[in-house]
């Protein structure tokens, strides 16, 4: 990754993690949503959500709502 990105939020819920990453992108801020799930048996790896370094205080702020 080219910036200095940081997890803000994991989760095993598809459905949350996209509205925490959809939210935060109307909120102006660049989110990557890496789905480390088992492709077969999804109780196995998680979603992740990374922000920029210089954008993590507000990215907490708005999914912490």
């Amino acid at each position: 990754m080219e910036k200095d990105w940081v997890i803000i939020y994991s989760t095993h819920s598809e459905p949350d993690a996209a509205i925490k990453k959809q939210h935060l992108e109307n909120n102006g801020i660049e989110v990557i949503y890496m789905n480390k799930q088992d492709s077969f048996y999804k109780p196995i790896g998680e979603i992740e959500l990374y922000v920029p370094r210089i954008k993590v205080i507000k990215a907490k702020q708005l999914i912490s709502i």
